[in-house]
């Protein structure tokens, strides 16, 4: 009861909620509850968009051995389906590939699943990455469409932001400003994260996309607790180098290589090639061990000219 109280609280924005699924997970603990569980993946799931991203994976890899010992199958499978998020978030991108293959083989099996927007909606940023540009934009649109057969605003919401920065990184620009805009104007204002909150997929695009008004808003509005926001901000005001050290704080690692690659070409146009170079290093070494060869390729074309 006290895990669902302590939800319901931060969904309507209150911070205390927090207060409320800790106390929860501790009295569930000390009386061998099954409930146990739920209050492990609630409180990970409400630290993963707030950032905090390595506690979050401990309480939903805890998740799963809770549900497992007291028989809730189906709390296990979306707690475990989520360590493929982390492994994303960590650089571990072939095992986080072959985690989402495997889930949403499963669940075609099972008749569908709530989860499987965000598994497609990871696999299209991974292909995207990588240059497997039809794959990307099918997976893209699947996780879309799932999210609004759900009809659940934070999916909705999350699932329109990787659409519009696939739909960018394609070239697709007038698609990639209708689906931000949607994103943002949903009137879903709450924290919420799969393979990344959606203000951060958004942020550098903002400038391109005219969104950074409704961008700064939402950010404006976030909660102290909120780790993403200070990163986001920093990515609107473009301090990329900031933005990256502060993804970089946070384990968030294909965050932190697209801010220093963002660092890298405006340090490269204020003719700071010096500085430009060092940012760059480490944002490609990062693309390179995952075989982001999108970003590969834009990071060697910048290498070339600082050289």
């Amino acid at each position: 009861m006290l895990s669902t109280i302590g939800s319901s609280r931060f969904q309507a924005g209150d911070m205390e909620g927090l207060a409320d699924l800790e106390q929860s997970v501790e009295i569930s603990r000390e009386i061998d509850s099954p409930e146990l569980a739920r209050g492990y993946h609630n409180l990970g799931h409400i630290l993963l968009a707030l950032g905090q991203i390595r506690r979050s994976s401990e309480l939903r890899g805890q998740a799963v051995v809770a549900g497992e010992r007291y028989g809730q199958w189906r709390l296990a499978r979306w707690s475990g389906a989520s360590q493929m998020t982390y492994e994303y978030l960590a650089g571990d991108w072939d095992a986080s590939v072959a985690a989402a293959r495997a889930f949403l083989e499963e669940s075609e099996r099972l008749g569908g699943w709530y989860q499987d927007a965000f598994v497609l909606g990871l696999l299209a940023l991974v292909e995207m990455a990588r240059g497997e540009d039809a794959a990307a934009r099918e997976h893209a649109r699947q996780a879309l469409e799932r999210a609004q057969a759900a009809a659940d605003p934070q999916a909705i919401t999350t699932m329109l932001a990787h659409a519009a920065l696939v739909e960018f990184e394609l070239g697709a620009i007038e698609s990639a400003r209708s689906h931000a805009q949607t994103s943002l104007r949903s009137g879903h204002r709450l924290p919420t994260a799969g393979a990344g909150r959606a203000e951060a997929l958004l942020a550098p695009l903002a400038a391109d996309l005219g969104i950074e008004g409704d961008l700064r808003a939402h950010m404006e509005a976030a909660p102290p607790e909120d780790l993403w926001a200070p990163a986001v901000r920093a990515v609107l005001d473009g301090e990329y180098a900031r933005a990256a050290d502060l993804y970089h704080g946070l384990e968030l690692l294909p965050f932190e290589a697209r801010a220093r690659l963002g660092a890298a070409e405006r340090l490269h146009a204020q003719g700071r090639h010096g500085d430009a170079a060092k940012q760059l290093d480490r944002s490609l070494a990062f693309f390179r061990s995952v075989g982001a060869a999108r970003y590969v390729r834009r990071g060697e074309v910048l290498l070339a000219m600082t050289a």
